[in-house]
């Protein structure tokens, strides 16, 4: 009843797609079901011949502190309105998990329509985005050093769109991944990483939504000083500001005298260190769900507290009811690799050889335990 699908089948997978999800384009499916579908996998269930539920597994290269990982974003989870409440998309993501445990991936993650959906399933939020929309008031509100003294911006924008010129795209690209990865390494522990293919892919999403990448770059020496994702479909939607510090306000204001003034700007996406500006909201958009706490163990930095934690809970019990894969006990010990220290968590094969005192934890509370002091970056769409 549920499998993957292969060959033709990812492509048919798109009416469903259409069916359940009428808020996307034409032109962004074409994008998706050209790009994505290359090296994604598409879980269905099936009654008799007709896909009547789906989930797809995105892959994403992540950087996790010193590592990179390879981990699956899960989207277009859907079922057909009459065969809802029948268990089918509790088997798809049970599959889906087991796939990543094979593979020894440490965790997926998702974008959530509901949060209370996925809290049954374990899933956990560990990134809320802030979304910030701003008026014509405060965009148009002068700030020290927005303008030098002859009236002209310090700072230009540049847009990079699949209509740019191969070499001067490649070129562009090629600067964009030094910055960005500068910046987020910087800044977060968990993002995924710049690189690109990661790039390339991304105009070409952008631009099924009649955008592109802005780049500010500084007036007198054209350096990289901030750059975002923009889409203007109806209204001007921007996506994932990252800049350099105190130079948010002015790079906003050069990009909405680029794109016309329009009456605001909505930004989805950014943490800003300029104050006051407006939050319009705080969107819980990504859960995570671990798949193999033995790898994940490995990825996280200890801090001094957690550390002296492990040495005094030699071991503990996890107990996970919906992927029991995780379930058992575990022994901890704390390693060093580089300058920090990292958790290693075995899994006792023979648990009645255990004898001191066990602590015992749920997949969602140590899930929570580890990822709490984590600074995450994921605004991923699809």
């Amino acid at each position: 009843m549920e499998r993957k699908l292969i060959g033709k089948e990812k492509q048919q997978s798109r009416g469903l797609w259409e069916e359940i999800f009428v808020e996307d384009t034409k032109e962004f499916l074409d994008y998706y079901y050209v790009e994505k579908i290359k090296d994604n996998e598409i879980w269905g269930s099936f009654q008799g011949e007709m896909l009547v539920a789906m989930l797809h597994l995105n892959p994403y290269k992540l950087c996790m502190g010193d590592s990179e990982i390879v981990s699956n974003y899960i989207v277009a989870v859907a079922t057909k309105e009459e065969y809802r409440h029948q268990g089918r998309m509790a088997r798809l993501l049970y599959q889906a998990l087991r796939k990543a445990r094979e593979i020894r991936t440490p965790f997926v993650f998702l974008m959530p329509a509901k949060e209370a959906i996925y809290r049954s399933f374990d899933f956990v939020t560990v990134y809320e985005r802030k979304d910030y929309r701003l008026t014509r008031e405060v965009l148009e509100k002068s700030t020290d050093g927005m303008q030098n003294m002859m009236g002209v911006s310090s700072i230009y924008i540049e847009e990079i769109t699949e209509a740019t010129p191969e070499k001067e795209r490649i070129s562009t690209i090629k600067e964009l991944i030094k910055y960005s990865q500068s910046q987020l390494q910087k800044r977060y522990q968990l993002f995924a990483k710049r690189d690109e293919q990661y790039y390339t892919c991304l105009i070409k999403e952008q631009s099924s939504q009649q955008g592109g990448i802005l780049i500010a770059r500084y007036s007198d020496t054209g350096e990289i000083c901030g750059y975002c994702f923009v889409a203007e479909e109806e209204e001007v939607q921007l996506r994932e500001l990252v800049c350099d510090a105190n130079k948010e306000i002015e790079i906003l204001k050069a990009i909405w005298e680029t794109c016309g003034r329009p009456k605001d700007l909505k930004l989805f996406g950014g943490e800003f260190s300029e104050k006051g500006l407006p939050v319009d909201k705080i969107f819980p958009c990504i859960m995570v769900r671990v798949t193999d706490f033995s790898s994940l163990a490995e990825l996280i930095p200890l801090k001094t507290k957690e550390k002296l934690w492990i040495e005094s809970h030699p071991i503990i019990e996890i107990v996970d009811l919906f992927f029991k894969e995780n379930q058992g006990k575990y022994r901890l010990t704390v390693q060093k690799r580089g300058n920090d220290f990292f958790a290693k968590a075995e899994k006792v094969q023979n648990s009645k050889e255990v004898q001191q005192d066990i602590t015992v934890f749920t997949i969602e509370e140590i899930t929570r335990k580890s990822f709490q002091n984590l600074k995450i970056f994921l605004n991923e769409i699809v």
